[in-house]
């Protein structure tokens, strides 16, 4: 079956599915030009995957062109040649956008009009000319000249506010019912978030439940204050501040952490109406990469994306507010110097997928600020310790060198509190140890599951008696008391393992650690090297909490106690034509258990051998690819000497929130306002956003079980207690219960859960 990406498209933007995520194509309706030629426009914008476009105002504008300055919101913009009324214009528009799988969003400018233009003076009072700030041209958000010409709506003024909205409210009922899918609003400075509500609330109302009618704020450039006023606005969406984001300061983080208290955010690739990302290169191929860059990023930190027209050819003239025609974006088409469309496409494909992860909360960096390579991670949960599955988004910012990675990814960078690993690459591969220049790598992770300690069995078989070998393995760390309690480490963290290994006489040693989760049979295994005076050490990084055990294995080497006879006594000028023979002989023993890479190795060195040249034979015996193949073939022929095992020791790897938690201690009996009742679980229940916002992850409670009657203390620890007087909850048992019950005071075990 052929995919035809435009029908895909089309399926997906009639998709009711919860994870159908947001894909803007946004088009300034001045550039695109008549009705009539924008079939070819809506066509591209279907097969590059998007399933809405948004569209700048298309209202009569204000006469000096400014299309967010509107005359007349009941007359469209005559440029457009659709219709003489901006209703039929709209309905005309969405019809031709369903029929490429496509809904229509339009901008909506809330804070302000055209100070002398018709609907100023068909509504006398509810718009007031702008400040004389702003006379002096100020510039506003949206890049241009706030002048005279403006006329401010009165949300300011409470007893003209709710005509204001109810004005508004009726403009965008008519237009939604005319087939608009929903509006993006500008100028959400200057309109107070409890107004922006009932604008939105009471439109909805009027349209109707049968009829999608969404609203997404255009957030660039508001203050945290007013972020924070929008955290009760009914917004479907909000949009990141992507293109500003230089991938090293910390800021973005924190916007995307305030965003996402509004509603789902957006990725911005570039802003409509600024300055083009393709300008900050000088040439076509960094244009591309920058271009690429900011998109991927858009992709991989939002759950939606919004792109203008003309970015995917690497435009470099700006949208104008003023003076645009079809004929402007004819000249940037001829000055493209690009296509970006499939990469386009790739994005919004990578969207949909992450869409189905169901991961869209708050974002976290395991990065510092500053560095060349951000990483960051956003769960399934609010609470990272619950979560089952998380993203890392991994952006290089340096476009011009590669970067290692800086953190673990299986199991995930403790930094995240997470218990994550298994990554599974949506963009990009591991296939290379680091980052290319400006690469941005998206990982899916899963939960790793927990060690499960096997069930002691009562019955237990007689241990066989262990090997005698001259070896010694001794001191082994880390050992809390003999091994009578288990070290802990944190998960994601490498385990350091020490060790005194030595023997009688001069042969040359060699060890390895050996290490298992509980519940797995089988030993992982990892070289120890000698640190000096009999002392080894080796690493290990376990991915999972719970128990583990390690040992340390240790065996003569006769390989390298053999080379190590025949290069002292070649250097001495010793016959060594025996110790030669002997040592063909040790190969061709353990030749037969080789891997074929490590036979080739050995078959070269034992034709070495045969030649003759006792140089030549030390020289080959003692490479580094000779000593690495026969090493192999003992293990696999289990041909270790006077092999021994120390005692394995039990490691107990605990999650990261036991390396740094913030605790809050309460008394669950004390959180009410009544002094005269008992505080329950549904009160301590209320407190709980009080105390995450200051910063603590751990609530610790004292016992909540039934307290006892005999001598029973009073307030302030008074041994003469009234009836009144509970008793101290430290004084557990009572005639409810022990240990194993709850103070019935407090509430039910439900309300506990």
């Amino acid at each position: 079956m052929v995919n035809n990406p435009t029908i895909s498209a089309r399926k997906s933007a009639q998709d009711p599915h919860p994870n159908n995520p947001i894909k803007i194509y946004y088009i300034h309706a001045r550039l695109a030009g008549p009705l009539s030629a924008w079939p070819r426009l809506l066509e591209r914008a279907a097969t590059m995957g998007f399933n809405h476009v948004c569209v700048s105002p298309v209202f009569l504008p204000h006469r000096s062109g400014d299309v967010f300055l509107a005359d007349d919101h009941d007359i469209a913009d005559p440029a457009l040649e659709g219709a003489d009324r901006a209703d039929k214009f709209v309905l005309a528009l969405a019809s031709l956008c369903s029929s490429h799988g496509l809904r229509l969003l339009l901008d909506i400018v809330l804070d302000r009009v055209a100070a002398d233009g018709a609907t100023a003076r068909q509504n006398v009072g509810l718009f007031a000319r702008e400040r004389s700030d702003a006379a002096n041209g100020v510039i506003d958000p949206r890049g241009r000249l706030a002048d005279v010409h403006g006329a401010m709506t009165r949300f300011d003024a409470p007893e003209i506010a709710s005509q204001a909205v109810a004005w508004w409210v009726g403009r965008l009922a008519r237009l939604a019912q005319a087939g608009a899918t929903g509006f993006r609003l500008l100028g959400l400075e200057r309109v107070p978030a409890p107004l922006l509500r009932q604008i939105t609330d009471a439109t909805r109302r009027k349209v109707g439940k049968g009829s999608d009618c969404c609203f997404f704020g255009w957030t660039p450039g508001l203050s945290q204050r007013q972020l924070h006023e929008l955290a009760n606005a009914p917004l479907d969406g909000v949009f990141a501040s992507t293109p500003w984001w230089d991938g090293r300061e910390g800021w973005y983080v924190e916007e995307h952490d305030m965003l996402c208290r509004i509603g789902p955010v957006i990725g911005v690739a570039e802003a409509p109406f600024t300055d083009r990302v393709a300008n900050r290169a000088d040439t076509a191929a960094g244009a591309a990469a920058l271009c690429l860059h900011t998109l991927r990023i858009a992709a991989a930190t939002g759950s939606g994306l919004i792109v203008p027209m003309g970015f995917e050819y690497l435009a470099r003239r700006s949208m104008e507010q003023r003076h645009s025609s079809p004929e402007d974006m004819a000249d940037a088409l001829r000055e493209a110097e690009g296509d970006l469309s499939a990469a386009i496409a790739e994005a919004n494909s990578l969207i949909d997928r992450l869409a189905k992860f169901g991961v869209s909360g708050a974002m976290r960096s395991l990065t510092e600020p500053g560095g060349a390579v951000a990483a960051l991670a956003v769960m399934d949960a609010a609470d990272a310790r619950t979560a089952e599955t998380g993203l890392v988004v991994l952006i290089n910012a340096d476009m011009a060198r590669s970067q290692p990675i800086p953190v673990s990814l299986d199991p995930l960078d403790p930094a995240a509190g997470a218990l994550l690993g298994n990554p599974r690459f949506e963009l990009g591969d591991d296939a290379t140890p680091g980052l290319a220049p400006g690469e941005v790598r998206v990982a899916v992770l899963s939960r790793m599951p927990a060690v499960r300690a096997a069930v002691p069995n009562d019955r237990r078989a007689a241990t066989a008696a262990a090997k005698q070998s001259p070896i010694v393995v001794d001191h082994v760390t880390p050992c809390l008391d003999g091994g009578a309690f288990p070290a802990k480490r944190i998960v994601g963290r490498t385990v350091v393992v020490e060790a005194d290994i030595f023997a009688d006489g001069h042969d040359m040693l060699a060890a390895e650690l050996l290490w298992r989760a509980a519940d797995h049979k089988e030993w992982q295994r990892a070289p120890l090297t000698p640190l000096g005076n009999d002392r080894w050490q080796g690493r290990m990084t376990p991915t999972r909490i719970g128990r583990h055990l390690f040992t340390i294995e240790a065996w003569r080497d006769e390989y390298a106690s053999l080379c190590h006879g025949i290069e002292l006594k070649h250097q001495a000028g010793v016959d060594i034509t025996l110790d030669l023979a002997e040592a063909a002989a040790l190969i061709e023993r353990v030749a037969a258990h080789a891997v074929p890479k490590h036979g080739k190795v050995l078959s070269k060195t034992l034709a070495v051998l045969a030649g003759g040249d006792a140089a030549a034979s030390v020289k080959s015996l003692t490479a580094r690819a000779a000593r690495d193949a026969v090493a192999a073939a003992e293990a696999a022929a289990e041909g270790r000497a006077f092999a021994v095992r120390s005692e394995p020791v039990a490691l107990e790897m605990d999650r990261p929130q036991a390396e740094h938690a913030a605790w809050y201690e309460l008394f669950p009996r004390s959180q009410t306002d009544d002094p005269a009742r008992h505080g329950t679980f549904t009160d301590v229940i209320g407190q709980l956003p009080r105390i995450r916002d200051m910063g603590f992850d751990v609530l610790y409670f004292p016992p909540i079980h039934p307290i006892g009657i005999k001598n029973r203390k009073g307030r302030n620890n008074s041994l003469n207690p009234g009836p009144e007087d509970f008793g101290s909850p430290y004084a557990i048992g009572g005639k409810e219960g022990g240990h194993d019950a709850l103070h019935p005071l407090l509430g039910t075990a439900e309300e506990f859960r």
